[in-house]
């Protein structure tokens, strides 16, 4: 069994002792989101140690059966917690996303995320662990901080500092042979009204860029405690608390077992 109280089973003749896991298991309890993840239809949502795998649906989204499992389940090796995962879309294959996880403080980790046709989409993993100093550098800027969120607007990645004081726009290019992401440039800003049209809230926590249904921009949601924002970043901002829209993160996304503490 799993769970805060789960009870184990000893063999005859060991000694009792307490075991406290280096990483709480699942629970039915969710208080907020730590990183979440668009990939065309697909979404994922992480919470702690649990994700969710969801699919995008006229009222919002729905996860799959099965769902919630470990994060280390889907995105193998990403151990530690997660702080935030982003993508990078190659413009001559639009079924394939080379997926990156910042996790465990320092560390960065690449995957392959493969859409099929009439099955969920396969996740393969190109390589883990990595110190995220050795991979998120160029010329003599170096990202060795931990991120609060972060999210792909257009053909730049956004990553924002833990600290909200200051976020980084990443470039690509892509190596011919096979298509493989590689990192062009690195700026780092700390003008946060540029980018969400105000200072983003301490309660300020993950992002994830969606396509406005029926309108060929992008928007991106904004989860602050147990509500999601729905916004449009850069130069033409949803004005805060007139347009913007909002819901309650369980109701949006489905999430049985939404338990917020007291912030």
């Amino acid at each position: 069994s799993s769970g805060i109280n789960a009870e184990w089973s000893l063999r005859p003749g060991a000694k009792e002792t307490k075991y406290t896991p280096k990483i709480p298991f699942p629970t039915e309890c969710y208080s907020h989101i730590d990183a979440a993840l668009q990939v065309k239809e697909f979404a994922f949502i992480v919470s702690g140690p649990t994700i969710w795998k969801m699919r995008k649906e006229s009222d919002g989204w729905s996860k799959f059966d099965g769902y919630p499992k470990r994060v280390t389940s889907v995105f193998q090796q990403a151990i530690g917690g997660v702080e935030a995962i982003f993508k990078v879309e190659a413009k001559s294959d639009i079924t394939k996303f080379s997926t990156f996880v910042l996790h465990g403080y320092n560390l960065i980790s690449r995957y392959n995320i493969l859409l099929r046709d009439n099955a969920e989409p396969l996740i393969t993993i190109s390589w883990s662990g990595k110190e995220r100093n050795s991979f998120l550098t160029k010329g003599r800027t170096t990202i060795d901080q931990t991120i609060k969120a972060a999210f792909t607007f257009g053909d730049k990645t956004i990553l924002v500092a833990d600290d909200l004081q200051s976020y980084f726009e990443l470039s690509w290019r892509f190596r011919p042979k096979d298509g493989e992401p590689l990192l062009a440039g690195i700026t780092k800003l700390t003008d946060m009204n540029k980018l969400f049209g105000r200072s983003p809230p301490k309660a300020f926590n993950a992002a994830m860029t969606f396509k406005v249904v029926g309108e060929d921009k992008e928007n991106i949601y904004q989860f602050r405690k147990d509500l999601v924002y729905q916004k449009e970043p850069f130069p033409n901002h949803i004005t805060e608390g007139v347009d913007a829209t909002w819901d309650k993160v369980p109701d949006h996304f489905k999430i049985a077992g939404w338990c917020p503490i007291n912030w």
